[in-house]
C-alpha cells in the first residue's frame, strides 16, 4: 500500500509537470484561443497552488527521495525478513521504477531549463543521502504494517499502543540527536 500512495503522489508532480509542458507549447504555437489559454493557465497555477499547500510533494527532489528510500527500505525488508524473495504485490515494483524514472528525467529537465521542471535536483547526493535514513524507514514501514494487520483483526488498542511506542522512540531519538548536537557545537 505504501508504494501505491508513494508513487500516485509521485504521478501528481509529474501531471503538474506535463501540464505546464503543455502550457508553454501552445503559448509558443500560438494557435491557442486566448480564452482557452487563459483556462489553461489558471488550471497550472491552481495545480501548483493545491500542490504547494496541500500535498507533500513540495518539488521533484522530495517526492523522489521518497520513492528512492522507499525503494532502498523495501530492498532491506526483502533481505532481512523475506530471504532477498520479492516482498512487493504484482505491479508495485514495475509501478515505483517508473515513477522514479519519471521524476528523475524531470530532475535532469530541471537542471537544463528551470521551468518548467519545479527545481534541478543533484541526482547523486539524493540516493547517497538517502543511506543513512533507510533503517528508520524500514522500521517504520513494519510498524506501520504490523499495526495495519492489527486492527484489521479488530486490536485497536495494540496497534494504537504499537503506533504510540513508535512515535515516542522517534521522538525520542530526535531529541536525543538534537541535543548531542546542540553539546558539540
Amino acid at each position: 500500500m505504501a508504494v501505491l500512495e508513494e508513487c500516485l503522489s509521485g504521478r501528481w508532480l509529474i501531471s503538474i509537470d506535463n501540464l505546464r509542458r503543455a502550457q508553454l507549447q501552445l503559448r509558443e504555437e500560438g494557435e491557442c484561443p486566448p480564452s482557452l489559454m487563459q483556462k489553461i493557465t489558471a488550471l497550472a497555477e491552481f495545480v501548483t497552488e493545491v500542490n504547494k499547500e496541500c500535498l507533500d510533494d513540495k518539488s521533484v527532489g522530495d517526492a523522489l527521495a521518497r520513492l528512492l528510500l522507499l525503494r532502498e527500505a523495501i530492498a532491506a525488508i526483502s533481505k532481512k525478513y523475506f530471504d532477498g524473495r520479492p516482498v512487493l504485490v504484482a505491479g508495485a515494483e514495475r509501478s515505483l521504477n517508473e515513477r522514479i524514472q519519471e521524476l528523475q528525467s524531470l530532475a535532469l529537465a530541471g537542471k537544463k531549463s528551470q521551468p518548467p521542471s519545479s527545481a534541478a535536483v543533484d541526482l547523486a547526493a539524493l540516493e547517497s543521502s538517502i543511506s543513512d535514513q533507510v533503517v528508520p524507514a524500514v522500521e517504520a514501514l513494519v510498524v506501520r504494517t504490523e499495526a495495519d494487520v492489527l486492527e484489521r483483526l479488530g486490536q485497536w488498542e495494540a496497534a494504537y499502543k504499537l503506533r504510540r511506542q513508535h512515535a515516542t522512540s522517534v521522538a525520542e531519538r530526535r531529541i536525543s540527536l538534537c541535543a548531542s548536537r546542540a553539546g558539540t557545537t
